[in-house]
């Protein structure tokens, strides 16, 4: 069923990309992959490659800086090394039944991804839309209970209410990268 839904056997085509340097963070230096490896707890899981990101903190000055210098020219590149692009598919039992796919990826990009979280974050709130139903306190499950009670009030009141809430099973499974892609440059992400 993953096999079907994830189009196994098509050519990927990646999405070819250009950062926009009027959004470009701050280079990255040893200490913010220090402080990154350092956020994970010592139980985390591993990542495709069995490195626990804490080890990394193991690593002499020199080799940390490397790493450093490698995260940096993928970021002023816009591309990933081909050696990337192994992810492993994890599927495990949900509360409720059924499987719920994980994909473990590299344990230096789990470092990136920590290293800009912060930055992210701020785009993010920079970009905060209300009629966006997505990020910090705003579950699902609170976007239709909101729904319900605006319909309710609309009710009480003999006011026409219309709303459409769409559920987006499997969207980031089916969404081709390079609309994802254009989206982020058209939103400067």
């Amino acid at each position: 069923t993953w096999a079907k839904l994830w189009a196994e056997g098509f050519e990927y085509l990646l999405p070819s990309f250009q950062p926009d340097p009027s959004c470009k963070p701050p280079p990255l230096q040893v200490w913010m992959i220090d402080a990154a490896c350092k956020s994970f707890p010592q139980e985390t899981g591993l990542g495709v490659d069995a490195i626990q990101p804490r080890s990394i903190l193991r690593l002499s000055l020199e080799a940390r800086q490397a790493l450093c210098d490698l995260l940096n020219s993928i970021e002023e590149t816009g591309t990933w090394p081909d050696f990337n692009a192994w992810v492993v598919i994890v599927l495990l039992p949900k509360t409720d039944g059924g499987l719920r796919p994980i994909g473990l990826i590299a344990t230096y990009i789990r470092i990136w991804m920590r290293c800009r979280r912060q930055h992210i974050a701020t785009w993010r709130a920079a970009n905060q839309r209300d009629y966006l139903f997505g990020g910090k306190g705003k579950g699902a499950q609170r976007a239709a209970w909101m729904q319900a009670a605006r319909a309710e009030t609309a009710k009480l009141t003999n006011d026409a209410y219309g709303v459409a809430l769409l559920d987006l099973v499997k969207a980031f499974e089916k969404i081709p990268h390079q609309h994802i892609l254009a989206a982020a440059k058209k939103h400067g992400y």
